[in-house]
């Protein structure tokens, strides 16, 4: 079980379950690949998959769309868990009494003991057949989907890296609002996120614009639009800024804002 201070933190179990690999090489980069590989041992999942369960993660860590402290993305390679982690070893002191007839033959409070900690013992293992055998959070979630397109290339040259990068990175912040999900197809989209970028520069630190903008599947209306600009050292920073921008506009952000009329 997670514990933040006194308090027990509620957890799915695929969400537990990639919180122990990361916690297995804290610092180190977990790929994409070997994620769904050891979440999804069928092979049923995608990579849409994945950034929900990070997202569910991080809500439960207390993690917001502009604080990355425990779980951080690494762009086109996977996840890490950030933060230092100390393994704190938990011992028992043996306790030792003395050799009195009256404790040698077990009596009615002890076999009342026993019976409830069986008891307890068949409860959570009902319960762990019962969670495993449920289905993803992401199967029958009511929360608005949004597809995350391919940002059109406005360079006049080829940017295969910028391209490909661009949307994995706006699809890894925008997966963390509390009200919203990114799936991978648009065609069962609620929202649907377009634009393009814009490098400007050939040699030394290039100057990246984004324009992007959310519309609505079902009718084309568009319910959020923003242009930001920033350097390419810092691309992570410029697409943190706009995705945040982004939800503000759309206020899924926090757990009980309004969603945009579907």
């Amino acid at each position: 079980m997670l514990w933040r201070g006194d308090e027990p933190v509620a957890l799915t179990p695929k969400a537990f379950s990639l919180l122990l690999i990361l916690l297995e090489r804290p610092g180190e980069v977990v790929t994409k690949d070997e994620l769904l590989r050891r979440l999804w041992e069928r092979g049923t999942a995608n990579e849409a998959s994945l950034t929900q369960c990070v997202s569910t993660l991080r809500k439960a860590l207390g993690e917001s769309a502009s604080e990355r402290r425990y779980v951080v993305t690494v762009p086109g390679q996977g996840y890490c868990f950030g933060s230092p982690v100390a393994e704190v070893a938990s011992t028992l002191s043996n306790i030792s009494v003395g050799d009195r007839p009256a404790l040698r033959r077990p009596g009615w409070r002890r076999r009342f003991l026993e019976a409830f900690a069986i008891l307890l013992v068949g409860t959570a293992l009902a319960a762990w057949v019962l969670l495993a055998r449920m289905p993803d959070e992401e199967e029958a979630d009511p929360r608005a989907a949004l597809a995350v397109l391919e940002l059109r290339n406005l360079s006049g040259r080829e940017e295969g890296r910028l391209a490909a990068t661009l949307p994995r990175m706006l699809t890894g912040e925008l997966a963390a609002a509390d009200r919203l999900r990114v799936i991978p197809d648009a065609r069962a989209a609620d929202l649907v996120l377009t634009g393009s970028f814009l490098a400007l520069g050939e040699t030394g630190p290039r100057r990246i614009r984004l324009d992007l903008r959310v519309v609505q599947a079902r009718t084309g209306e568009t319910v959020a639009a923003l242009a930001e600009v920033g350097t390419e050292e810092r691309l992570s920073e410029l697409v943190g800024r706009a995705a945040a921008r982004l939800l503000e506009e759309l206020d899924v952000s926090g757990r009980d804002g309004p969603l945009p009329a579907r």
